[in-house]
């Protein structure tokens, strides 16, 4: 049986918009499957699984309950009956004094350890096949530098991709005459993105034989994004280009996110390479920004450091 709640304060609230709003308001919710969830979801999970839903605490929502391989915890998120709407945050029952996501999570524990079970002995057979895979590609004596001087993390979640025909970068950040290239595709309004972009101008500096090629997808829940990348796509220059880009990652760095506004500018000759861009990343399976590709097509999703970065390269171009 529904809970029913007189009033509401929600927590530390994230909401991401799934689809353009439209569509009048609901009232009711029942469940959604596991599958519908995981699909509406996708472009915001990285990561991150759908393990179950189940009925929300409150009318006109649904529970989905995910699964972060990073904290090994089973946790609910709340999505709208619209299918619009993601929120991530606590119900708390304010007449009760109790905390309605939390009792949840505690319910969760034991999936949560079924969860880390499963996990663990899939990412063994994963990184087994993986590494038979990139033994093929660029030889067993590479690989075996590579767990040497790699985080764990890179051979566990690295992917080996196909970037063939991949389309003009947005930006090329270093010599654009350097011999090595690794390509990144990034998010102007990514707070990891921001991180990631200030390890990348120390690799620059102290290697002019490294450039990187940027490739901006805007992700649909950043609300200056799009306007941000319109405006840099549209710039007459690449040194306007990663002006505009290091300008939005030092206001994202800074947490001053109304400053962003200012960056953005409707540019309708964008959309081609938005388009461009946008295919691009289906092709390689983008679950997550920023994303770094290394030659020869292996890519990572999160945050490495400047020195792991030319580590990485030095081993994969020896």
């Amino acid at each position: 049986m529904k809970l029913r709640i007189s009033i509401l304060s929600f927590l530390a609230l994230t909401i991401f918009a799934v689809n353009s709003f439209g569509e009048e308001a609901c009232l009711s919710s029942g469940t959604i499957s596991v599958e519908e969830a995981k699909k509406i979801l996708k472009p915001i999970l990285g990561s991150a699984k759908v393990v179950g839903t189940a009925e929300a605490p409150i009318e006109g929502f649904y529970e989905v309950d995910i699964y972060s391989r990073r904290n090994g915890k089973v946790f609910p998120i709340y999505l709208d009956c619209n299918k619009e709407f993601v929120i991530s945050g606590e119900i708390i029952d304010l007449k009760n004094g109790k905390s309605i996501t939390r009792e949840r999570m505690r319910e969760l524990i034991s999936k949560a350890e079924e969860y880390k079970k499963k996990e663990k002995e899939l990412a063994k057979k994963e990184l087994e096949k993986k590494i038979k895979n990139l033994e093929k590609i660029i030889g067993k004596e590479k690989v075996e530098k590579l767990k040497e001087i790699a985080p764990k993390r890179f051979l566990q979640e690295m992917k080996i991709i196909n970037v063939k025909n991949a389309p003009e970068p947005n930006i090329i950040i270093g010599n654009p005459k350097a011999k090595l290239t690794v390509m990144i595709i990034e998010d102007p309004e990514c707070p990891a993105c921001a991180v990631m972009h200030n390890e990348v101008l120390k690799v620059v500096e102290k290697r002019p034989d490294i450039k990187f090629e940027i490739y901006l997808f805007p992700l649909p829940f950043h609300r200056h994004a799009k306007g941000i990348v319109q405006n840099i796509i549209c710039a007459s220059s690449q040194k306007e280009k990663a002006e505009i880009l290091h300008k939005s990652f030092e206001i994202v760095n800074s947490k001053k996110y109304k400053e962003l506004s200012k960056l953005e500018k409707e540019c309708k000759k964008a959309e081609k390479t938005l388009k461009e861009v946008d295919e691009f990343a289906n092709k390689v399976e983008l679950t997550g920004t920023p994303t770094i590709v290394f030659p020869p097509n292996l890519s990572y999703t999160g945050v490495l450091r400047a020195e792991d970065i030319i580590k990485i390269v030095d081993v994969l171009e020896k």
